[in-house]
């Protein structure tokens, strides 16, 4: 399958840009298959998806996403080839930060927190949503609460992750359907030299509580780059103004969001002893009420 798409993408890149040097398959994204195009004319991100207006809400989003002031890709075009929906874009140049948080300096991650948050400010300008989850902008979430997405997400999680999440269901259940970028994570923040140069994989936003970006952000800094890069997990946490409560609520969503990754053998015992003290703070916090 990647091969023959490959293939075809080549094809459709020589047909909209000339001559392509390369068509290197991008690993991060699951909802489609992605290349980066390169040529003569530069550098190009091409997007591919089976199915009939694949790309309609992502081009919208691009669009309202610039409006706000965000940098976001530039869309070049998007249509139909060989059995399959494109979206061309030009490429914003760096890389995903998993890839280099590692490396960059307190400094850095202390400014690239700030604007990442400030992204996630501005989203949330964007009117509720009718529903609650991952969906298209002004297409109702596909779920009726946000109790109901926690308690979805947490199903396989343990024993003790469940009897907390039962534990918050008031906090739950007053959750607002505001909207977030879930993703914006270490990928889709792409970074060059230490500096935030955009954010890429806008097709979907989440509604319900931003507080469940942040902590998916906290989870996949130990679980791709390291519990020596936590920094960038607190200094989004301090960025974002959390209370206690706040606190103990993202530690909670830690739990359940790094169960669903080693639920599927990703993070080892770093990232379950990690986990496990973050439910204990929640619990904590919790017996004080």
């Amino acid at each position: 399958m990647l091969e023959q798409r490959r293939d075809e993408v080549r094809k459709l890149s020589e047909n909209l840009l000339g001559v392509v040097d390369e068509v290197v398959h991008q690993p991060y994204g699951h909802a489609g298959i992605t290349f980066e195009i390169r040529s003569a004319a530069g550098e190009f991100i091409l997007k591919t998806r089976d199915g009939h207006g694949a790309f309609d809400h992502s081009a919208r989003h691009i669009q309202m996403l610039a409006g706000l002031g965000i940098p976001v890709p530039e869309v070049l075009q998007k249509g139909r080839w060989a059995e399959f929906d494109y979206l061309l874009l030009r490429k914003i140049p760096g890389r995903d930060l998993g890839y280099v948080l590692g490396e960059m300096s307190p400094k850095q991650m202390t400014r690239l927190a700030e604007q990442v948050v400030q992204i996630e400010r501005k989203v949330m300008t964007l009117p509720e949503g009718a529903g609650f989850g991952w969906t298209a902008m002004a297409i109702p979430g596909p779920f009726p609460s946000w109790t109901s997405v926690i308690e979805r997400d947490s199903a396989t999680s343990p024993e003790q992750v469940r009897r907390q999440v039962a534990a918050w269901k008031p906090y739950f259940d007053r959750v607002r359907p505001s909207s977030f970028l879930d993703d914006l994570t270490v990928k889709n923040v792409i970074v060059d030299g230490g500096e935030l140069q955009g954010i890429v994989d806008l097709d979907e936003v989440c509604y319900g509580d931003p507080l469940y970006w942040l902590s998916l952000a906290e989870v996949t800094t130990v679980l791709d780059v390291g519990i020596e890069a936590s920094f960038y997990g607190d200094e989004l946490r301090r960025l974002w103004g959390m209370t206690e409560e706040s606190g103990a609520i993202c530690d909670l969503y830690n739990a359940i969001q790094a169960w669903f990754f080693l639920g599927r053998d990703m993070g080892g015992e770093v990232l379950r002893d990690w986990s496990m003290q973050r439910l204990a703070n929640a619990g904590a916090f919790h017996a004080q009420l």
